[in-house]
């Protein structure tokens, strides 16, 4: 029986050993969005961009209120580590129900509805939650680098060494193994729950096969 779950709980661990996508975000926000931001008159790249021409201020703002709006839509994509625990934790159940011989039993009906129908758990629903955070990452991270880019060509060499020294792409970095790791993981997850569900039938015929 051991056995048979071992490869679920070890995905579990691989779960629990994935970092906190909201520590990389808050890092992230820390020191590449907060230092372009307005009103942070005390830094010195911002206190360089205040000084720009109208045309290259109002390209990078524009440019920004882009970025914000992205990047705020990524914080609330970043629930995931929970959620994933939940999976492999209802999925642990179900096959050790299914070798107790409790296939039809009402937990079992319950963790199959909650897997295939509910909107927030289910493993449909964050299969789609999680791509969409690496859409969202993608789409955050070719922003960032153009951004990047035409600070480089607008503001002096030592401002642009200034923001270029921050370990902000440290924390994209982060983000984007976090995101691949999930990815790894919920497929794993989802063949894993395939497999939990042919097992099951095939054991419902046999027993109804039994019973005839």
């Amino acid at each position: 029986m051991q056995v048979l779950v071992m490869g679920l709980k070890e995905l579990r661990k691989e779960i629990l050993s994935l970092p906190e996508i909201g520590s990389d975000l808050k890092g992230f926000k820390q020191h590449w969005v907060k230092p372009l931001r307005k009103g942070q008159s005390h830094n010195k790249v911002q206190s360089e961009l205040h000084n720009l021409g109208h045309q290259e201020k109002s390209k990078i703002n524009s440019s920004l209120k882009n970025f914000y709006s992205e990047f705020k839509s990524l914080e609330s994509h970043s629930v995931f580590t929970e959620k994933l625990q939940g999976l492999s934790h209802a999925m642990i159940d179900m096959k050790l129900l299914g070798l107790r011989g409790a296939e039809s039993s009402s937990k079992m009906k319950f963790l199959q509805s909650t897997l295939m129908e509910d909107p927030r758990l289910g493993i449909s629903s964050v299969i789609s939650e999680i791509k969409i955070f690496d859409q969202k990452l993608s789409q955050v991270e070719n922003m960032y680098h153009d951004i990047n880019g035409y600070l480089h060509q607008t503001l002096s060499l030592e401002h642009s060494v200034a923001l270029l020294d921050l370990p902000h792409y440290a924390y994209l970095k982060n983000l984007k193994e976090t995101a691949k790791h999930q990815k790894r993981i919920v497929k794993k997850l989802g063949n894993e729950f395939v497999s939990i569900q042919r097992k099951l039938q095939v054991q419902k015929k046999k027993q109804k096969r039994a019973s005839d």
